[in-house]
């Protein structure tokens, strides 16, 4: 097993003259509230697992979000309670492992819940390490699971479940050990922020094809209790212990990370999942509390970041709405497309739209006024 790093520090400055904006909806919310749980989606579906609830304690229950329709279900209540876990999809299988299942008792079982009937098995495969609050992610077949706390202390362990043998195998350790959270890109993990008692200003990035940990890049400020989420070649970090309303993205592409502002509702520990050019972030909780625990579930469409120095932008209300949506200004020219891309209507000189006609769902509108293009996100309750 090699082991080894280079120590290339790296100062990221969020961009001044092109400050970007990530302007979140609410959409449906969560069929309860829910913190410290793991996500994953397969395209077409979010699925939301375990943590604890507005009681506390641990929850058995997995939320499937459909998101063309902006619908929650309850995919199944017989997953092992667990909080802190880690969950990740392939095919049709969503597997769920690591997580407390009390105070200082850690879930060494990995299940697998088929998403299409909420069917629970239980694999027989027994994690070696099993961690709480670990990094997990997905390249191809692989799972990797990564950091956290464990029965001895925080982990600098790195795993690489084989869904399609179902064997574990230890991979190069990670330069430090903590709880973190992170995203494979590209053939790398990137392990970003993270805790161990002291709160990580660090990116660190795992080659794949080499079995190493091969750079250290270092943040505009600590994090920690985030979510991270993939969208093209960045990583969108959500959240944190402190900042709760933090937002911003590390580029993989060019190794630099950007802070937006953003109307982000407080909440750490909570999940995310990028899917389509979307970002979703789900629960969390904003204190030690589990009556903090959060429902709420935001979006944002990742590619219509706004230049601060925009004036004027055009904005929508109600959204979401179930009849009308009325423009701040009057549009020249718009055009209604639905989830897929499909256009659904088109108006011109208009200051209001009427979409009683409208199934419930998600839609898009490309409006055009003066000189200003943009898209923006139509909620239909």
């Amino acid at each position: 097993m090699k082991y080894f790093y280079t120590l290339l520090p790296f100062l990221f400055l969020t961009l001044i003259l092109q400050a970007q904006t990530t302007n979140f909806v609410s959409i449906s919310d969560m069929p309860s509230a829910k913190s410290a749980t793991s996500s994953a989606n397969d395209g077409t579906h979010i699925y939301v697992t375990n943590g604890f609830s507005l009681a506390g304690g641990y929850t058995m229950d997995v939320f499937k979000f459909d998101i063309a329709n902006n619908s929650w279900s309850v995919l199944t209540n017989s997953t092992i309670a667990k909080r802190f876990g880690s969950a990740a999809i392939m095919g049709n299988n969503l597997f769920i492992f690591n997580g407390y299942v009390s105070n200082n008792v850690f879930n060494d079982a990995i299940e697998v819940v088929d998403v299409s009937t909420g069917t629970v098995t239980n694999t027989g495969l027994v994690n070696p390490q099993p961690a709480a609050a670990a990094g997990v992610s997905v390249d191809g077949n692989i799972i990797y699971s990564f950091g956290g706390s464990t029965a001895t202390g925080f982990s600098n362990k790195l795993y690489a479940v084989n869904t399609a043998t179902l064997t574990l195998t230890e991979l190069a350790t990670m330069p430090v050990a903590l709880e973190t959270k992170g995203e494979v890109v590209n053939g790398k993990l990137y392990a970003i922020g993270g805790f161990n008692g002291s709160v990580s200003d660090k990116v660190y990035v795992y080659d794949i094809a080499t079995d190493t940990w091969t750079d250290e890049y270092t943040l505009p400020q600590t994090l920690s209790a985030n979510a991270t989420a993939v969208v093209g070649t960045r990583i969108y970090v959500v959240g944190d212990f402190s900042d709760q309303t933090f937002t911003g993205y590390f580029d993989t592409a060019t190794n630099t990370f950007t802070e937006t502002t953003s109307n982000l509702i407080n909440r750490r520990h909570a999940s995310a999942e990028g899917v389509n050019g979307e970002l979703y972030v789900m629960g969390g909780n904003t204190s030690s509390s589990g009556s903090s625990a959060l429902a709420s579930v935001q979006s944002t469409n990742t590619t219509l970041s706004i230049d601060s120095y925009k004036e004027e932008l055009i904005s929508i209300f109600p959204n979401p709405t179930s009849d009308y949506i009325n423009f701040s200004k009057e549009i020249s020219r718009l055009t209604l497309l639905n989830i897929s891309g499909s256009i659904i209507k088109r108006a011109s000189d208009v200051k209001f739209l009427d979409v009683q006609d409208l199934q419930k769902g998600i839609y898009f509108l490309n409006v055009k006024e003066g000189k200003n293009v943009e898209t923006l996100k139509l909620i239909k309750n």
